[in-house]
């Protein structure tokens, strides 16, 4: 509902109660003009002026939007984008160890992904967050042979008559498996012989190209890993008496120090546990006294705080920080 061109100060009915318009040059007033109202409003009030100059000329004031009708409205927002927001992401799982025994490295592919979705430089990403992309690994001490004697030929020479084709690949035995427990992987060497009158020779592998070549890798599982649950140290007690609690980290890992969700859960330690359970005892300070009449009800509205309640409810305050230390700080 509106009210237009209300010239003289006086009392108006409107919006469900009454409005009350006063103007300095009709009263008594320092204040300049002014609306007020009792209330309540049963609609929406919007007040506007028109500023007419002593010359009779009116100048534009900001009126309610509703006002403007059907007015295109200018935009007052619109989509900006200061800097892509990164994070980084794990592409794969680690690598087989580079060596089959002894000491090697592991890797695994780790991106900076935009929030849509795209491969960006790392440097988009917290460089101080990035997750490891390159872990050493032990597969235990390389075997030593320990036979005796003199170690059978591994390639014999025999006649078979003329040969077709002199180029044939020779395929070397399976290395140790890359993995101590669990699926990995093991390899072998191959290599390139030529046939020279019932000499073999190794040659360049180009030139067994056009012949199906026997695999150089392949998985292998000696035992299933295990897995247990490890656990951290306590945190610090949440409190120092009336009974409090503390945390740690319990985790579920495999024999490889990776995260697995096969441990049994009935058997998972405790992750909190209470603490400091004893009563909290006030130490006694003669100077120390409550010197207000009601000082508990000073101590529920946390007026504890201010310096003045501190000083005439001294002993509640006091036993009151002692059981919540975090409640009086300002």
């Amino acid at each position: 509902m509106t009210y237009k061109e209300q010239k003289r100060p006086g009392i108006f009915t409107a919006v469900g109660t009454q409005l009350i318009y006063r103007r300095p040059n009709e009263i008594r007033s320092r204040k300049g003009e002014s609306i007020t109202a009792p209330g309540p409003l049963t609609e929406d009030l919007h007040a506007f002026v028109t500023h007419i100059h002593a010359n009779g000329r009116e100048s534009s004031v900001i009126v309610a939007p509703d006002l403007c009708g059907s007015s295109n409205q200018p935009v007052t927002r619109s989509p900006c984008q200061l800097k892509i927001c990164s994070q980084w992401e794990i592409r794969s799982q680690w690598s087989p160890c580079s060596v089959p025994c002894g000491l090697g490295q592991r890797i695994r592919e780790v991106v900076c992904v935009s929030n849509q979705g795209d491969v960006e430089e790392d440097e988009e990403c917290n460089m101080n967050l990035k997750p490891d992309t390159l872990q050493n690994c032990d597969m235990g001490a390389c075997a030593r042979s320990c036979c005796e004697g003199e170690r059978p030929a591994e390639v014999i020479f025999c006649d078979a008559g003329p040969c077709q084709n002199q180029l044939e690949w020779y395929a070397g035995p399976w290395g140790q498996c890359s993995t101590e427990c669990g699926n990995g992987t093991q390899t072998r060497s191959v290599a390139c012989l030529f046939n020279n009158n019932g000499r073999m020779e190794v040659v360049d592998q180009v030139k067994c190209c056009g012949l199906p070549q026997p695999t150089t890798a392949q998985t292998c599982s000696l035992k299933p890993c295990g897995v247990q649950w490890y656990v951290t140290e306590w945190s610090t007690c949440s409190r120092s008496c009336n009974g409090g609690y503390r945390v740690r980290e319990v985790r579920c890992l495999t024999d490889n120090i990776v995260p697995s969700d096969y441990c049994d859960p009935s058997l998972s330690p405790e992750s909190r546990e209470e603490c400091n359970t004893q009563p909290c005892v006030a130490e006694i300070d003669p100077s120390c006294s409550n010197q207000y009449h009601n000082c508990l009800v000073v101590v529920q509205a946390r007026l504890c705080v201010y310096p003045y309640y501190r000083s005439v409810c001294c002993a509640s305050c006091s036993e009151m920080q002692k059981t919540y230390p975090n409640h009086i700080r300002r």
